[in-house]
């Protein structure tokens, strides 16, 4: 128990430590939320395309409008 104690009080410096690991979890909580927001935004835009996970799961190919197979676009 002390030496728990001990780790959480880091003496002089605690309020420094602390404050960096709680500016740390913020911002790793952050990424998580506008990864997991650009994800979901991703996946309805490519449904509305009508492509998607089911179809590319399902192994059918997706054309790509516009462009020849087998050409280099630029």
């Amino acid at each position: 128990m002390e030496q728990a104690k001990a780790v959480l009080d880091m003496g002089e410096h605690a309020v420094f430590i602390w404050v960096s690991y709680g500016v740390a979890a913020l911002i790793l909580a952050l990424l998580v939320f506008s990864t997991l927001r650009r994800i979901r935004e991703s996946e309805r835009r490519l449904q509305a395309l009508g492509g998607g996970r089911r179809a590319a799961r399902d192994g059918e190919a997706v054309p790509h409008e516009g462009r020849e197979p087998g050409r280099d676009p630029r």
